[in-house]
């Protein structure tokens, strides 16, 4: 576990002298550590928040595509350190949702198919109306996922590669907590994915009914 990491680093540090370039890594192992720590526990109080119906979940108009256009650009960066093309195209829909919870959900979708991708390889982010619902595509060209793996991914700490969510600081709750922030906003989240070649999360949200 992550505190079992910090503590034997630490007590690896104390049990004598060590040179500075020692002392750098040992630092390094336990910021990584105390990282996932971190993670690992904005997991649960999400998920405990999203579980509880007297938790507030504040509720207004908003364009989703001025959300998705804003994650787009936060994690463009990260794309680019990755050799990972961002290709959007977004419309307008106007939803009645919460930001804040939305926000996140999107984050982890769209940095999830970054971390996952290949090098050169692309995120097709799309945003449309269909009927009365907005529908939201992250489609990746990335490692895929097995057909086994897919009935079982947004159960909470279900990880379908334990060895590389350790490299990338995964929790296993990223995707539950999007199902979660998605259902309660009356929506829902499928998947598609053929290993090797890419994933696809499509999402749909109710479309504000006063402005269909």
């Amino acid at each position: 576990t992550p505190l079992t990491v910090i503590r034997s680093a630490s007590e690896l540090a104390l049990s004598q002298p060590r040179s500075p370039e020692e002392y750098q890594e040992t630092i390094e192992v336990s910021l990584k550590a105390a990282e996932r720590m971190t993670n690992l526990v904005n997991g649960l109080l999400a998920l405990a928040r999203l579980d509880s119906s007297n938790a507030d979940f504040h509720l207004q108009q908003i364009n989703l595509s001025d959300l998705v256009g804003e994650s787009v650009s936060l994690l463009g960066a990260i794309a680019s350190e990755k050799q990972i093309s961002l290709v959007s195209d977004l419309h307008s829909v106007q939803i009645f949702g919460n930001p804040e919870s939305l926000s996140r959900m999107i984050d982890n979708l769209i940095n999830n198919a970054i971390i996952y991708n290949k090098p050169g390889g692309k995120v097709f982010i799309t945003l449309s109306r269909s009927d009365n619902k907005a529908v939201l595509e992250i489609k990746d060209t990335g490692v895929g996922i097995s057909e086994e793996h897919l009935p079982f991914i947004f159960e909470r700490f279900y990880r379908v590669d334990k060895a590389r969510s350790r490299l990338t600081g995964g929790s296993g709750l990223g995707l539950s907590i999007c199902k979660g922030v998605i259902e309660k906003h009356n929506g829902t989240i499928t998947v598609q994915s053929i290993l090797g070649e890419g994933t696809t999360f499509q999402i749909q949200l109710p479309i504000l009914k006063d402005l269909v």
